[in-house]
């Protein structure tokens, strides 16, 4: 039976919470054998390879794992992409997990669907304070409709507010098509998963179902303020490759999309750089550079970056 929909799970050292990511993907049989579920083992040192083994022997024509040596997120994402043979792609983070009810709609959805992006909705768990929070409702975008690029409703659609690695799936020929490439060896790759293919998507179905839940507050996690400061330069790398795509881009919807992301995105790496690690004149210099590439790029979007988090390093 044709694959529906590839799951590329990204998994190192996931050994406590892999089996809570598994078990929400087990669906009745007829969607299992739609369902092509990918663990991508990046060189883990504890249990988590074993115990992803476990679900591929018990459920063979669903869950393969692919142990690999460690190249970080976008590595896993790669290799994921490479080998999957589902009609749409999603990647779901080993320590989060999907809604197994809204899991079993989507599917049903995506049989027939004819877009080259899904977008769900998302939930987010809160550990410290023990609650759950929902996206918003697609206030003002129908759902259960494809809307298409050359259609005037598409352009009033504010896709910044929707798009995110957690809540979009895209048919994984557009993105094999595009030769889509994560960095590799760093992490906030999701944020390249999330910008770089909008461009080449030429249709889109909102859905109004939960699907994944994405929990914030876990010790180590790479958003974590801590994780984030020591990584910064990673976010650096980040920005700089989606500058380049940015300037390259005259679609009037891609455009404004990569505008309001790489606005937030910038403004991010320099309240980092300069409030939380006080740069070192290293770091100060490459600011400098690419503070003068975005004004050279787009003077609007560097004025859009807020002043209070930039050009202190002159």
């Amino acid at each position: 039976m044709e694959k529906i929909l590839t799951i590329v799970i990204p998994t190192y050292n996931m050994q406590d919470y892999l089996c809570r990511c598994l078990d929400c993907l087990i669906v009745p049989e007829e969607q299992m054998k739609q369902l092509e579920v990918l663990v991508v083992n990046d060189g883990s040192k504890d249990n988590s390879s074993a115990i992803a083994h476990e679900y591929q022997d018990k459920y063979p024509d669903t869950f393969r794992v692919i142990d690999k040596e460690n190249g970080n997120y976008g590595s896993c994402v790669n290799r994921g992409l490479k080998e999957a043979t589902g009609k749409y792609f999603k990647i779901l983070d080993a320590d989060d997990w999907y809604n197994t009810d809204a899991l079993r709609n989507v599917l049903k959805v995506l049989m027939t669907a004819d877009s080259d992006m899904v977008i769900t909705r998302l939930r987010t768990y809160c550990e410290s304070r023990d609650e759950n929070v929902d996206s918003l409702l697609f206030e003002g975008v129908e759902t259960n409709h494809i809307f298409r690029r050359n259609d005037s409703e598409f352009a009033e659609i504010d896709f910044y507010r929707f798009i995110g690695m957690h809540k979009v799936a895209y048919r994984t020929t557009l993105l094999k098509n595009i030769g889509l490439s994560l960095q590799e060896g760093i992490s906030y790759t999701d944020n390249e998963y999330a910008y770089y293919p909008f461009e080449h998507v030429n249709s889109v179905i909102f859905l109004n179902e939960v699907l994944y839940t994405y929990w914030i507050g876990r010790d180590g996690q790479t958003v974590t303020p801590e994780v984030m400061a020591k990584r910064s330069w990673q976010l650096f790398k980040i920005i700089d490759r989606m500058l380049d795509c940015y300037s390259a881009d005259k679609d009037k919807v891609t455009h404004q999309f990569q505008y309001q992301y790489l606005a937030n995105t910038c403004a991010m790496y320099y309240h980092l750089e300069l409030m939380v690690n006080k740069a070192s004149k290293e770091r100060n210099l490459q600011m400098k550079n690419l503070d003068r590439k975005i004004k050279s790029i787009d003077l609007d979007l560097y004025n859009q970056i807020p002043k209070c988090s930039k050009r202190t390093f002159y």
